[in-house]
Formats: C-alpha cells, structure tokens, sequence
C-alpha cells in the first residue's frame, strides 16, 4: 500500500508498530481488523493484497483518488464493510454491491445510472417536459447534499433516492413546483412538509389543503414502504392508481374526485372527503327506497328528504371524515330519519330536536351502538302526527322500536314487523296484534292507557 500509493512515509512504513501507524488499528493479537484512508488525498493505484489482511472487517477509502476498482477478492471478505469513492466501487445500480457507503463523484455515473433507470435516460435534453426536470435535479449530487455529504454505510442510498424522484416528479407534475417552490429542496426528504419516513423510507405522504392541481401522482405506489396516503382537499385530476388502491396494508384517504369507491363496496379509500355537489351522496339517495337523485319529480316527503341527504354541509362528519367510519350505512340510515322528519309533524317541532347538521346518533331518541349503527328509536309521547314511518325496515341493526304516545295513522308495516329480533312498542292503533295472537308489537298500548 505504502509503495502504490502516495501516503506520507512519515507516518507509514517506519520503525514502529505498524498497529500505530495512522489509520491502522489492531486487535489483542495484533492483527489488522481495521484501516481507515480516509481524506488523505492519495493518488496511484488501489491496493490490490487487502484480502490477505485476512482479519480485516473494517475498509475506509473514500476521498482520495485512487485508479482502479476494489477487487473481487477484497468484496468477497467475509464480514467486512467497506466504504469508498464511486470510481472504486464496483455497485452496480439494482445491487447491494462491494461497498457498504460510496461517496459520489462530480458528475456521478451512480446517478446517472439511478436517472437513466427511472426517467429513461440520464441525458436530461433528451426528455421532455417534467420528466426533464426530474432528470436534472436527481444527476445532482448537490441536491442531495446533506445525505451525501456523510453517507453513512447502513442508509439505504438506492431506496431513499427512488423515494426522492417520486416526490421530485409530484413536484414537477403538479401545482407545487409553481405555489410551493421551496418544496423541493436539498434537505433529506424526510423532513419536507408532508412527508414522514420510518428507517428513511417514506412512510407518509400527507399534503392536505394545500391546494394542488394536476394529475394524481401515477407512481405513488413505488413509495414501496408508504402506509399512509392523504391528497385530500385539492384539485387533483384521475383516480388513484389501481396500485395503490389493491395494495395492503396502506391507509388513503382522498376526494371523491379522485377515490374510485363504488357505492356498495368498501372502495379504495378509507376515508373520502366529499365535493360539492357530490355524487356519493347522489348514490346514497337513487340507491335507497327513494330510487333516484332527482329531487324534483318526488312527493313532498321524499324530495325534502332528498334535497336535505345531498346537501354535504347537513352532515357535519364530512367536515373531518374520520378513517373507519361507516359512510354508507350511516347514511342510509340518515335518510330514513330524514323520511320520518318530513313524514311526521317532527318537522313542526324544534328544530334541533332532528335533522341538524350532527351526527344522528345525538338525535333525541336516537340510540347508536359503538359502530355507529342506529339500534334504537324512541319517539315515544311526543303527541306526533302524520303517516307511521315505512321505511322503517332499512334501519338493519334496529332492536328496539317505541312509538306509542303519539297519533299516527296507518298499520306498522309487515316488513318493520319481520325485522330480526325487533322489540316493538306502539299504539294499538298501529300494531297490527290480533287477539290471541303474538303480533307484531311486543308491548301494546291502548287508548286507555
């Protein structure tokens, strides 16, 4: 080493403990377990005998100017961690390689490679558009200074910086590159806005009313350790990629502009934030008894109970839409209540008593269970008059049903009657109960009572 190189022979190769000299360490048996050249400037050619250090696990070279690759020899040590110059290090872009951490050169082939991989190719003036901007800030090394400027040998330098061109093509895609130009700067990604990283992958990716226009990000999913997704509250264009929503194990929340969840099926976010208009709620209204959104050509009762279930600011949920909430159910259940509202004299009564913007579940009379499902409904003694409610039977997880007290008209239908498991009690002008007979109420109050 000390004759292929140019390191001081004032501080090698003299009378000494070749276990003092710099950079060498030794362990109890004084054998070489560790040498470190680091920043000594050396020129010549890189030693070619380490291997015969035999109990070398420690290899620090980078910083100089040494000619020639590390050989396989030395790469093949057992145990050992290498750290070197990009012109010594034989890491092939895709591999692990020979070196633990490799400091880049200026310009660096490493990214170069990394760049012609991802964009297609590392010369920037043969792509177009965005994807020419992406080029030029990934061949950068300067962009990337405060990772590698110390490039430490367990950073997972190929995985950190695929996370780095994704961000750099939403960047350049969308409205951040005009509304948030610092966005996008040399600082470790992991600390921009929105941005979270578990082991410096990213892990979350939350930008929410920032706002952003332009497609959705097409290769969000290469985020391959991403669990959490949130571009809610912008102008986005396209659905969220297929990807992204059949992967496990990742949280997305998003708009209804962009979330391809299909009325009846659980879709591809878990949280939806609505438009205005929006067309779930459109959904919810065609797909209940009512059968169609079309609030104009319905009677009286159903079209205010149309117009009050498409209406995103009569549901105050939608203003945060919590994650695990049951959407659909809670809304079907909502225009039932809204049903009885405008089919009933509750309409004439205070009007925070129903049909306020919060969740039903703090209605009077309104019982939830810890699913938010609707198992209770006691409108008992409110003196209430109208049509008995007839759609009853769409309130699925309903168990207790108190009605008497009041002076409806009509029978309480066969199918609110066959709900599974029901406990009715009603006035005996409603209960369908024969003498004799079980019927439908399980508790009947008559006139004299």
């Amino acid at each position: 080493i000390n004759y292929s190189t140019s390191i001081s022979s004032t501080t090698w190769l003299n009378t000494g403990d070749h276990c003092s000299w710099t950079g060498v360490t030794c362990n109890d048996n004084k054998e070489v377990i560790k040498l470190d050249l680091e920043d000594l400037g050396l020129t010549g050619v890189y030693p070619t005998t380490l291997n015969k250090l035999s109990k070398l696990t420690s290899l620090t070279t980078d910083g100089n100017s040494l000619t020639g690759s590390i050989s396989n020899s030395i790469c093949n040590m057992a145990s050992i961690q290498i750290v070197g110059d990009e012109t010594n290090c034989p890491n092939g872009f895709g591999t692990s390689g020979c070196c633990a951490a490799v400091k880049l050169a200026t310009p660096s082939v490493y990214l170069d490679n990394f760049v012609a991989a991802h964009s297609g190719s590392s010369d920037c003036s043969t792509l177009s558009g965005s994807e020419a901007n992406v080029c030029t800030f990934m061949r950068n090394k300067a962009n990337h200074a405060n990772v590698f400027s110390t490039y430490s040998d367990d950073f997972p330098y190929e995985g950190w910086l695929q996370d780095r061109s994704i961000l750099a093509r939403t960047f350049y895609t969308t409205s951040l590159a005009a509304n948030n130009p610092n966005w996008l700067n040399t600082a470790n990604h992991c600390i921009w806005n929105g941005v979270a990283c578990t082991g410096s992958r990213v892990s979350s990716f939350t930008l929410e009313n920032v706002p952003i226009s332009g497609p959705y990000p097409a290769d969000i999913r290469d985020l391959s350790e991403l669990a959490t997704l949130s571009l809610s509250g912008n102008a986005l264009s396209g659905f969220i990629p297929d990807n992204v929503c059949d992967a496990s194990g990742i949280y997305v929340a998003g708009d209804e502009t962009n979330c391809p969840n299909t009325l009846g099926l659980s879709g591809c976010c878990d949280a939806v934030r609505l438009t205005t208009p929006s067309s779930f709620l459109s959904n919810i209204v065609a797909s209940s008894n009512i059968g169609t959104s079309d609030c104009s050509g319905l009677d009286d009762v159903n079209s205010n109970a149309c117009a009050y279930m498409s209406n995103k600011l009569n549901h105050d949920v939608f203003l945060e839409y919590p994650d695990g909430f049951p959407y659909q159910t809670w809304l079907q259940e909502r225009l039932v209540l809204a049903q009885i509202f405008y089919s009933t004299s509750l309409q004439n009564m205070n009007p925070s008593i129903w049909l306020s913007s919060s969740n039903h579940c703090s209605w009077a009379g309104v019982t939830c269970d810890d699913n938010l499902n609707l198992t209770g409904l006691d409108l008992s003694g409110l003196g209430l008059t109208g049509t008995y409610p007839a759609s009853l039977n769409y309130l699925t997880s309903l168990k207790s049903l108190t009605t008497n007290g009041n002076s409806l008209t009509g029978i309480i239908p066969n199918a609110t009657c066959g709900m599974n498991l029901i406990e009715i009690v009603g006035d005996e002008s409603n209960c369908p109960n024969a003498p004799t007979v079980a019927g439908c109420c399980s508790t009947v109050i008559t006139a004299t009572e």
